[in-house]
């Protein structure tokens, strides 16, 4: 019998060079009076293996049908739904992708990450997307799962890459509003616009780490009021090597209203 270790060549052929056979020549029938050569058994079982084969590949073709067209009939209802209609994409798009989170409720918890840039439309309804910056990781989206990144058009490349970076934090910034020094921690912040939030929920950002993260949209915004003293004011102390520490002015506390002022009496 021909040995894995020896090349698939026979004991007999590797010491003495003749060629290998069996001693094996006919098969009885357990019950019928008839012989079957090696050969034809052989044979048998390659046409039995056959068959088998497409009978199979046929089985899981009508499997394979018939899970398409599941998945076609409900991709069907879904889009006949009142107010249910799927956004159309193209290759080169940039658009933000919603990665789930967990779940609230029955809902899915979803958090729009990018913007990322489509190349190629595996069909109408899964695309594959890269992100923009490094690593340049590539995923697999579906387009209830994609929506357009509207401000693409007129930003330049490195505002979108600082977008990115900043959006894998779970928010994009849409655009810094003012700027103040905080009566509380007498640090200048910036108010800021959240993207696909409401403005309600705009909310004040320590100055300098808006500068740190996004700081193509902070010079803009310090562009647009050359002549607000705040803002240069905020610049100038923010420009400093170590304006982590520098004294900044420090505006009164706020009182709330109706509060008692009590006075300690004087000892005698």
């Amino acid at each position: 019998m021909p040995a894995d270790r020896l090349g698939g060549k026979s004991l007999l052929t590797a010491f003495t060079a003749l060629p290998g056979g069996t001693q094996l020549t006919s098969i009885l029938h357990p019950r019928d009076p008839e012989e079957a050569s090696i050969h034809w058994v052989a044979q048998e079982i390659r046409e039995h293996l056959d068959s088998v084969r497409v009978a199979l590949d046929g089985l899981h073709a009508e499997m394979v049908n018939a899970s398409e067209k599941r998945r076609r009939a409900a991709r069907e209802r879904h889009a006949h739904r009142q107010g249910v209609k799927l956004q159309k994409f193209s290759e080169g798009d940039f658009v933000l992708a919603a990665t789930a989170t967990g779940r609230s409720g029955n809902k899915l918890a979803l958090v729009w990450r990018g913007p990322k840039r489509i190349v190629r439309a595996l069909n109408d309804f899964t695309f594959e997307v890269q992100d923009i910056v490094q690593p340049f990781e590539m995923s697999v989206r579906h387009a209830s799962r994609l929506q357009l990144y509207r401000d693409a058009r007129r930003g330049q490349v490195d505002k979108l890459q600082e977008q990115a970076n900043y959006g894998e934090g779970g928010h994009l910034v849409e655009a810094l509003r003012e700027c103040r020094l905080s009566p509380d921690s007498h640090r200048y912040e910036i108010f800021v616009k959240w993207y696909g939030l409401d403005d309600v929920e705009s909310s004040w950002e320590p100055a300098d780490s808006i500068k740190q993260d996004v700081p193509q949209l902070f010079h803009a915004f310090l562009d647009a009021a050359p002549h607000d003293k705040l803002r240069s004011d905020m610049a100038t102390a923010l420009a400093s090597p170590t304006s982590s520490s520098t004294d900044v002015p420090r505006l009164p506390r706020r009182r709330t209203a109706g509060r008692r002022q009590h006075q300690r009496a004087p000892t005698t």
